[in-house]
C-alpha cells in the first residue's frame, strides 16, 4: 500500500501537480511531506523563498511551528493528498523530499490562516 504524502499550494482545484523550479534551492520538484504540518502552513505563504519555516513534531504530532515571513498570510490555501511510488521520492540536502515527475492528487483540503493558528503555529512578520 502506498504511502499518503502531502503538498501546500495557493492554488485550488489542481488535478496532476507538476514540478516547479524553486528560486530559493533552484531544484525543479513538488516538495512534500508526510506531515501535513509543514505544506498547511506553506499553502497560505505569499513567498516561500524568502520565508523561514520551521517546526517540531513528536510521534508524528505536531508540537510547535514558527515562521518569519515578509508578507502576512494568505487567508487560504490547499492541502493536497498524493500518494506517490517510494521509488519516485527524491531527498535534496537538506533532507526534504521531493518529486521530479508530475503526480495525480488523491484529495484536497481548503485551509485558512486560523487553522495553522489554532494547530499552534507562531507567525512574523518582518517587513
Amino acid at each position: 500500500m502506498k504511502k499518503t504524502f502531502y503538498h501546500g499550494s495557493q492554488v485550488e482545484g489542481i488535478k496532476i501537480l507538476k514540478p516547479k523550479k524553486d528560486p530559493r534551492t533552484k531544484i525543479n520538484g513538488i516538495f512534500i511531506s508526510d506531515l501535513p504540518y509543514g505544506p498547511m502552513l506553506h499553502s497560505l505563504l505569499k513567498n516561500r523563498s524568502t520565508s523561514n519555516v520551521n517546526y517540531t513534531t513528536k510521534n508524528k504530532r505536531f508540537i510547535k511551528g514558527r515562521v518569519i515571513t515578509k508578507h502576512e498570510l494568505n487567508k487560504e490555501g490547499y492541502l493536497y493528498k498524493i500518494k506517490p511510488n517510494k521509488k519516485d521520492l527524491t531527498i535534496d540536502k537538506e533532507g526534504k523530499l521531493y518529486l521530479t515527475k508530475p503526480i495525480k492528487v488523491e484529495s484536497c483540503k481548503k485551509i485558512t490562516k486560523k487553522d495553522v493558528l489554532k494547530l499552534g503555529w507562531k507567525i512574523k512578520v518582518k517587513k
